[in-house]
């Protein structure tokens, strides 16, 4: 439960910060961030470079929260789904 309001909260709050920040883009924009994001971890890795892996690790979190926020999909639920798949609980 306090995981769950943890990640409503930051939902919450990256909502806020986005729309004052940058507006409202299109979710095909948050779509491709994650795809440049991705890039960039898969290169960070290849040369291990461990700072380049964590910025490109948490632009990824953020641009995966903006695009469940632009769906008005739950972010806390998407990842306790997660969790649950991987847990191998039904």
């Amino acid at each position: 439960e306090e995981q769950m309001s943890f990640y409503k909260t930051l939902q919450e709050e990256l909502t806020s910060w986005r729309s004052y920040n940058f507006g409202e883009p299109q979710g095909y924009e948050y779509a491709l961030g994650l795809v440049e994001e991705s890039a960039e971890l898969s290169e960070a890795l290849e040369t291990l470079n461990h700072t380049a892996v964590q910025d490109a690790i948490g632009d990824i979190m953020v641009y995966a929260c903006n695009h469940a926020c632009n769906g008005r999909y739950s972010f806390a639920e998407l990842i306790w789904d997660a969790e649950l798949r991987f847990s191998g609980q039904p």
